[in-house]
């Protein structure tokens, strides 16, 4: 009996130690800026992502400004793992989701006769990468990471809608353009 009160004890204990290290979610907000490049050339971006961590996991969701090829304004959803537990820490992450385009003062909005003259389409932008954080003072944390990123957007031009059309039965349609840009990103940043 004495012996199973003492192993109920140590088990206690032991349970309530890890317990007492058990991690929960908290709140982090990620900003940085970074530069876009590729074959339209070269663009700074700025990006904030706010989430909940826990031990070496992180999601959040971002907001950005990406005025690569067509600007547009990115809401994606964003993962992190970090590895180790040291000072400088390296991480892998994944970042997916809409890319909203801003208006363009090269795409009218109608046509002089009033129709419309040009139809912008929600796109999709995607990054992976890899970095590394360092810590800096309490939750503070820097970061520099690279990546690949591509982003595509399309739009629909209502060309035939500038005069009537010269055919009763309706021979044009408008034309959609696609366009996909592909890019590596560097950004660096703090984690608060």
């Amino acid at each position: 009996m004495k012996n199973s009160l003492i192993l109920i004890g140590c088990l206690l204990i032991t349970v309530s130690l890890h317990a007492q290290k058990k991690q929960k979610w908290f709140f982090h907000s990620s900003n940085s800026m970074g530069l876009l490049t590729g074959d339209e050339g070269s663009k700074f971006s700025m990006n904030s992502v706010n989430g909940f961590q826990k031990k070496n996991w992180s999601i959040g969701l971002g907001l950005g400004i990406d005025p690569y090829g067509y600007s547009s304004i990115p809401v994606y959803a964003d993962l992190r793992k970090a590895f180790g537990s040291r000072l400088w820490k390296p991480f892998v992450y994944a970042d997916a989701g809409p890319s909203i385009p801003l208006p363009n003062k090269d795409l009218p909005k109608t046509w002089m006769n009033g129709q419309p003259a040009f139809d912008l389409k929600i796109g999709w932008i995607y990054e992976l990468g890899l970095g590394v954080q360092k810590k800096l003072v309490g939750s503070t944390d820097f970061f520099l990471q690279i990546g690949y990123s591509q982003k595509a957007y399309a739009y629909v031009d209502n060309q035939n809608l500038r005069l009537p059309d010269p055919f009763p039965w309706g021979t044009l349609t408008p034309i959609k353009y696609d366009y996909t840009y592909r890019r590596w990103v560097v950004k660096m940043g703090i984690t608060l």
